[in-house]
């Protein structure tokens, strides 16, 4: 196509020489003849037969034309039909040319000129061309070429039917079944440009083709309706070719399958053969090439640009207007879609797309499990790509992301499809990173979420809200849910936790906090280093420091303790102290509990709840027993009490017996024995079985 435009302007130079020359033999200037010598007789209608004529013009400084012919008829209607023409131009603009056709005609004023018959025209560059009719109108300037034309120099071979060429404006058009084959160097594929029609603008260095236009080069087709190229000034490479009317580009371009839109640019490289740059508009898509003829990803938007390597493998690829990228369901990867008003895309060296930005109001679709998906929205979305896989997606700038009845928030969050992960961080105006479902509402300065599990880390001023569930599609996704909040809290009120750092298991329903952990509903609240809630067997465990107060017969129980356990199927909640045993006993370091049975501390102190409402049934407490009662201190092994009766049982168990101190009227007195039943609503006492009066009880100075 290239050597083509350069040397249209030979094609054209025949043609207009052919016709000055014609013009020259009719005005009969300075010709030489051989005379007819054989006395026949000239038809009527011929004025002037000649053989072996020749015609030579100079004019100023133009270069000389000769013209030869092995015969010239002049006719009595001032046409003039030539014979074995031959036209040269030994010095035409530079170039040397030779110009042969079996006949030749010039119309009466010489207005329309004729060669025809084999005209064949050779330029000492080695341009050629090939036609068997052509015409030249001088009124208008335009010359015609009607029949099959084939033209070629070196590498070059082009073909059409149909020429047309206005001398005033430097334009040639080839009319129909316009075709230029290039062949490369070194054996390469050659490139085939095929259209209805072409037009070569010489002065702009424009060739346009249109009309179902096929452009191929080896394994790659490109089809338009519309071309326009650019070339240099030398007329010998593509710099830049425009496709119009609806555009498309297959093969030749590594990992590229296709490209199409309703307008492309194409800018080649120095080699004038190879694409280095391409401008995608309107309806624009480019589909990846995927392994074993598997579809590809899909980029679509309004435009779409894509930088390519000298070996024409992709290098970057960028777009605007509005992107979506489609990437297909492949090696056990779900589909997904990706959406934003901008797109920048890498490759690695294999061609590949390794990276993408998507910005500003970004959408994140994947398929999941039973039809359901996994969606986020963001202001800034960074892919990380691997072969056909999406390894990471990077969301910044007020994240949602979204997995069935999951839901997140945070300014920034890191997604790894590979292990189901998300990672949420940063505050944003909406607050801490922060995940929900039915079951949980978690806030937290960073949020590591396993999506299949329902599992959370939570790290930094964790904040949660843990709520009873049994509507289907809590936790894991396609399992029904069935799980409440523990015990001895209320079912129908929400639970809030605040600690340092919590784990929470969504399969289990477990919630692990460590680091000041502070449970609050109602009047209910519950302080520790660590704290467990299990929401499906509904359990409860504190440690370290624990200090609690839980409603309970309508009013506040208090108790503090190493060890807080709630176990919902046997209703009890259990204090415990970690104190190593010894001889001497710390009563601050035993658990202590504070409620409608006294204040009461031990080792152990275990509280069984009545089965439908958190109302205390009965209550034991064992090892190094402490117990006041109204003016009363018991000292014992093991306290028994029963809230129906308000009776209490204390035994010596491991202690060496039980002891009773009372205060009355400010005097002391001290009963001990093996065990001590004390019946708080009758106010009567028995010691070892035995009804026991204060004045059977030792007197002491003071009750320490």
């Amino acid at each position: 196509m290239m050597v083509w435009q350069r040397h249209a302007r030979v094609v054209v130079a025949l043609i207009g020489i052919g016709t000055v020359a014609a013009v020259y033999l009719t005005l009969g200037e300075r010709r030489h003849a051989s005379r007819r010598l054989d006395g026949e007789q000239l038809p009527p209608q011929v004025t002037v037969d000649s053989t072996n004529a020749e015609l030579e013009r100079v004019a100023g400084i133009d270069p000389k034309y000769r013209v030869r012919a092995e015969r010239l008829t002049t006719y009595d209607d001032g046409s003039t039909r030539g014979q074995g023409v031959t036209i040269e131009a030994p010095n035409r603009d530079g170039r040397h040319f030779v110009v042969t056709a079996r006949q030749s005609y010039a119309a009466k004023g010489n207005t329309d000129i004729e060669l025809t018959q084999s005209i064949d025209l050779r330029e000492d560059d080695g341009f050629g061309l090939k036609t068997d009719k052509a015409t030249f109108n001088q009124g208008t300037g335009i010359a015609r070429a009607d029949g099959e034309v084939a033209f070629g120099k070196g590498r070059m071979t082009g073909s059409g039917v149909g020429v047309t060429y206005d001398e005033h404006a430097d334009v040639l058009h080839v009319t129909d079944r316009a075709r230029v084959d290039l062949t490369a160097q070194g054996g390469l594929p050659a490139v085939t440009f095929r259209g209805q029609s072409a037009t070569l603008d010489r002065v702009s260095h424009l060739l346009t083709i249109a009309g179902n236009v096929v452009v191929t080069h080896g394994a790659q087709q490109i089809d338009a309706s519309m071309a326009t190229a650019h070339l240099t000034e030398s007329d010998d490479r593509i710099l830049f070719v425009e496709l119009r009317d609806g555009a498309r580009i297959a093969g030749g371009l590594g990992s590229v399958a296709s490209m199409n839109a309703r307008e492309m640019d194409l800018d080649y490289a120095e080699d004038g053969q190879s694409i280095r740059h391409a401008v995608l508009r309107a309806q624009s898509q480019i589909t990846m090439s995927a392994s074993g003829g598997a579809m590809g990803r899909r980029l679509e938007g309004e435009r779409l640009e894509i930088a390519l390597r000298p070996d024409q493998s992709l290098e970057q690829v960028t777009g605007s207007g509005g992107v979506t990228m489609s990437i297909p369901a492949a090696d056990g990867s779900p589909s997904r879609t990706v959406r934003g008003a901008t797109l920048d895309g890498k490759a690695g060296d294999d061609g590949s797309l390794t990276s993408a930005r998507f910005v500003e109001n970004v959408s994140f679709e994947e398929d999941a499990a039973e039809g359901a998906k996994r969606t986020a929205r963001s202001g800034v979305l960074d892919l990380a790509m691997t072969g056909s896989a999406v390894s990471g997606a990077t969301f910044a700038e007020r994240v949602t992301f979204s997995d069935g009845d999951l839901q997140a928030t945070a300014r920034e969050a890191q997604y790894e499809p590979a292990a189901g992960m998300l990672r949420l961080r940063r505050n944003d105006e909406r607050g801490a990173p922060r995940v929900w479902d039915t079951r949980v509402d978690v806030e937290a300065e960073s949020l590591d979420i396993e999506l299949d599990a329902r599992g959370i880390t939570a790290k930094g001023r964790v904040r949660s809200t843990l709520t009873a569930a049994r509507e289907s599609g809590a936790g894991k996704k396609g399992a029904a849910a069935d799980t409440h909040l523990p015990g001895l809290l209320q079912q129908n009120q929400p639970a809030t936790i605040t600690a340092d750092a919590l784990k929470y298991n969504g399969d289990r329903g477990a919630a692990e906090y460590s680091g000041h952990a502070w449970l609050r509903q109602g009047e209910t609240d519950i302080q520790a280093e660590w704290l467990n809630l299990d929401q499906k067997e509904g359990d409860l465990t504190a440690r370290g420091a624990v200090l609690s107060s839980i409603e309970m017969d309508g009013g506040v129980s208090k108790g503090d303790a190493d060890e807080l356990q709630y176990d919902d199927a046997k209703r009890t909640v259990t204090y415990r102290s970690r104190q190593a045993r010894s001889a001497v006993v710390d009563p601050k370091a035993l658990a202590h509990v504070v409620g409608k049975q006294g204040d009461l501390r031990a080792r152990t102190i275990q509280i069984l709840l009545a089965k439908a409402e958190s109302k205390l049934e009965m209550l034991r407490a064992e090892d190094d027993v402490v117990s006041r009662i109204d003016a009363r201190t018991v000292r014992g092994g093991i306290l028994t009490y029963r809230s129906s009766s308000e009776e209490y049982v204390v035994e010596k168990g491991s202690s060496a017996q039980v002891v009773l101190d009372e205060v009355q009227n400010g005097k002391c007195s001290e009963a001990t024995g093996r065990e001590l039943t004390f019946a708080r609503s009758t106010d009567t006492m028995s010691i070892d079985g035995k009804r026991r009066s204060l004045t059977q009880w030792q007197q002491k100075a003071s009750c320490q």
